[in-house]
């Protein structure tokens, strides 16, 4: 197993909308709270790691998922005790319909009057906070004027059909009805989606620049003996090694140490510019504070463009 990396417990520290870990040594219970977007890689994670766990100990290890909540600032204190921000990371990408009719390339053209979406509700769902973000930095990729940075947030919001509870909702409704253009999602999901069923009729949109996701990894104290944290600590030193970052590789995500993988695990993986929450935010504290608390500017951009079809299941 690798060996656990030193970092100190932090009790009562809330979930980002990645993956909260709480480890307990009495039977060794390992408890992972995920969210729709990395749930199905922490199930093969952790499942692996529990084997690995058992033929180096000889301990059969009890792995419990359980959903988690929104998006919350208190992991940003986390990020420096990582190795990288985040074991992995994937950037929010496009799909469209097969022969990509509306000719969408770049995020630009998502503002473009009479283009249709589909998102995540970024009130309540990760993935659409994140793409919503996405969509403001590349605006402010192309000059500093906030005003005409909201502007062009608006008018992207203005086309969504249908803003769906999650990214796997989202997914679904594409998939399912053909009464939309575009669906705005992390790459890993796209790249799942083109494989599953109804994925021949979609085709991939990689922009030029867009955000990545690094879904925060955070270790809350599970007991008060240390055995559980020895545990916890245990797994995520896994995912930082070649083990975990090529399974992380295989299962659609950017691995945070690509030296460590196959070179043949990374080809579906298209070369772009990315920036960073941290980068164009100043992490999650600041990015809560100014556009998802109340009367932030996600707020005043929904209520403008409720002037169209927009709703929210």
């Amino acid at each position: 197993m690798p060996r656990p990396l030193a970092w100190a417990g932090a009790a009562g520290v809330v979930l980002l909308a990645a993956l909260l870990l709480a480890a307990f040594g009495g039977g060794r219970h390992l408890v992972a709270v995920t969210d729709p977007t990395t749930a199905p890689l922490q199930t093969l994670a952790t499942a692996a790691f529990a084997a690995e766990w058992r033929a180096d100990t000889g301990e059969s290890l009890r792995v419990e998922l359980t959903a988690g909540g929104p998006l919350s600032p208190d992991a940003d204190d986390w990020r420096g005790r990582l190795p990288q921000a985040a074991p992995y990371g994937t950037p929010i990408v496009f799909l469209v319909r097969g022969g990509n009719p509306r000719d969408v390339h770049a995020w630009e053209d998502l503002a473009r009057p009479g283009l249709r979406l589909v998102l995540a509700d970024p009130r309540g769902s990760a993935a659409g906070r994140w793409s919503y973000l996405a969509a403001w930095g590349v605006a402010l990729d192309q000059s500093d004027d906030v005003a005409a940075a909201e502007r062009f947030v608006e008018a992207l919001y203005r086309n969504a059909t249908v803003l769906e509870a999650d990214s796997v909702a989202a997914l679904r409704r594409f998939v399912g009805q053909a009464d939309s253009d575009v669906l705005v999602l992390p790459e890993s999901e796209a790249l799942a989606a083109l494989q599953a069923p109804g994925g021949a009729a979609l085709q991939l949109v990689v922009p030029p620049l867009s955000l990545l996701i690094e879904p925060p990894v955070v270790l809350a104290e599970g007991d008060s003996a240390g055995e559980g944290q020895e545990l916890g600590e245990a797994y995520l030193a896994w995912l930082y090694s070649p083990a975990g970052q090529a399974l992380i590789a295989r299962q659609g995500w950017r691995p945070a140490t690509p030296a460590l993988v196959d070179p043949s695990l990374l080809a579906p993986f298209a070369t772009l510019r990315l920036f960073t929450l941290d980068q164009r935010f100043g992490g999650w504290a600041a990015a809560q504070a100014r556009h998802f608390g109340p009367g932030g500017t996600l707020e005043r951009i929904l209520r403008s463009a409720r002037g169209t079809a927009l709703v929210s299941r």
